[in-house]
């Protein structure tokens, strides 16, 4: 099973953001795209999810174009994490989480008991259950993406797409979200995720792809992409890649130079 882009080029009329960019993502595996504004993360995004039609090549999901399938299909497929947002009614959180429930009921069903112990166990499975009576508007920002992510697994989706989930987030939920993600993957789910920051491309401990500029793109492992010349080609400024060491294990971390720094 797996999420299979080949060739795909999408913009906004005329607008070419992204071309012919091919790339794989199976059940069980995390990619993430990196790259500077501009480059065409959130367009791709848009193509997968049948917001944006593609201007050529082709998506297939399980060898099956996404064309062909109904909304209520796709809906049971793939679930979408967007940005931690503020809603304009104030929901309790469970009652926002069993929302990822509507594609199973349809437009003008009600949760049954078989939905609300889903939602409630797609609480439980992030450590979340104890925020399930509490005001969604009141949250911090960590607590509302780990609800958005709740939301998103009470679909009961084989695969996930996350625009930028750390955006705004102070670092300790920075840290949580990745490592919520992380586990999420190793349990059989597909997952694509947008950041900015490439730490959290090696946190993630996935592959990644680095998209440039002038349509260009890496694909492979961290070790194998993360590398400096194509961090500096991708962002235009001098870095360095340093091991960090806990117990006895070396990590990997970006380090961005200064002009007078030498390494």
């Amino acid at each position: 099973m797996s999420i299979v882009l080949e060739n795909v080029t999408c913009g906004y009329k005329d607008k070419v953001v992204v071309k012919d960019l091919s790339a794989e993502v199976e059940a069980g595996t995390l990619l993430c795209l990196l790259g500077p504004n501009g480059v065409g993360k959130t367009t791709l995004f848009k193509s997968i999810l049948r917001h944006l039609p593609l201007m050529s090549g082709s998506i297939h999901i399980n060898n099956r174009s996404v064309k062909s399938f109904s909304y209520s299909e796709y809906a049971k497929l793939i679930a979408y994490v967007p940005q931690a947002h503020t809603p304009p009614f104030s929901f309790k959180v469970f009652d926002v989480v069993a929302m990822g429930r509507t594609a199973h009921m349809g437009i003008w069903g009600r949760p049954g008991k078989h939905d609300l112990d889903i939602a409630l166990h797609s609480l439980e499975r992030l450590g979340a259950e104890a925020l399930a009576d509490r005001i969604y508007t009141q949250l911090s920002g960590g607590e509302r993406q780990m609800v958005l992510i709740a939301r998103a697994l009470a679909q009961e989706t084989e695969y996930m797409i996350l625009d930028e989930p750390t955006s705004n987030l102070d670092f300790g939920n920075q840290i949580r979200v990745l490592n919520t993600v992380r586990k999420l993957a190793q349990e059989g789910l597909g997952i694509i995720m947008t950041t900015h920051h490439p730490n959290h491309v090696f946190q993630s401990q996935g592959n990644v792809a680095l998209m440039l500029r002038n349509h260009e793109y890496i694909f492979g492992t961290a070790k194998e992409v993360m590398t400096k010349n194509n961090l500096e080609k991708a962002y235009g400024v001098d870095v360095a890649i340093i091991d960090a060491y806990y117990k006895d294990h070396a990590f990997p971390v970006c380090y961005p130079l200064m002009k007078e720094e030498t390494l």
